[in-house]
């Protein structure tokens, strides 16, 4: 090899070795954003979620009395129909919390009863978010002047369904962004009377204290 050709060598590799140090200078920059960016997505599709679960509540029982959603400051439970794809049609019992994780972090879960579920059958819960620091829930009754109400506490199965529910989730420190969205559980929907015996069967897993 000539002391040309060496040279012309020496400067290709540089040129790489440039290259090759500006893409990894680029991956560490976006990869920040790149992880916001999945994080953002994901509490987008958890609020869409939510929203949708909650806008399925059941609102009467098929004797017309209001179906019950029993809320705490950190815990909901309510009635709406089964997931066509994951269960076998009916009622669920449905119960939104805060729960421990094996890592000793806190993640955001949803318990669904279905009426077939034998009393003591358990199911495992459906994680929809990690690393949570805190959740806080308002209900909301509507005032006269049809401004909401707002109440920490809608332990009392005769208050029936609130107008609103406030969804607030903090999460820990760079575990992604949290949630903030008002969700409307008060539906049009009606158990059906053919299936009074299903809705009663999840009725009464709605009064049955919240497993942990």
């Amino acid at each position: 090899m000539t002391l040309v050709e060496l040279l012309v060598a020496m400067a290709l590799l540089s040129l790489i070795a440039l290259f090759a140090l500006q893409g990894i200078g680029s991956l560490r920059w976006a990869a920040p954003i790149a992880g916001r960016l999945d994080a953002a997505e994901e509490a987008s599709l958890v609020a869409a979620h939510l929203r949708r679960t909650f806008g399925e509540a059941v609102a009467l029982l098929p004797d017309g009395t209001p179906a019950a959603l029993i809320g705490t400051p950190d815990s909901v439970r309510f009635l709406a129909p089964a997931d066509p794809l994951l269960e076998s049609g009916g009622i669920a019992a449905i119960t939104l919390s805060v729960e421990p994780a094996a890592d000793d972090t806190l993640v955001l879960a949803e318990r669904r009863k279905p009426s077939r579920l034998q009393q003591d059958e358990k199911r495992d819960a459906n994680i929809l978010l990690r690393g949570v620091k805190a959740l806080r829930l308002a209900y909301g009754a509507t005032n006269e002047d049809g401004s909401p109400e707002w109440r920490a506490d809608w332990s009392d199965p005769a208050l029936g369904t609130p107008a609103l529910v406030r969804i607030e989730l903090e999460r820990a420190d760079g575990k992604g962004r949290g949630l903030d969205l008002i969700v409307h559980p008060m539906s049009a929907f009606q158990a059906p009377a053919a299936g009074s015996d299903t809705v009663n069967s999840a009725a009464q897993k709605m009064a049955s204290p919240a497993r942990t």
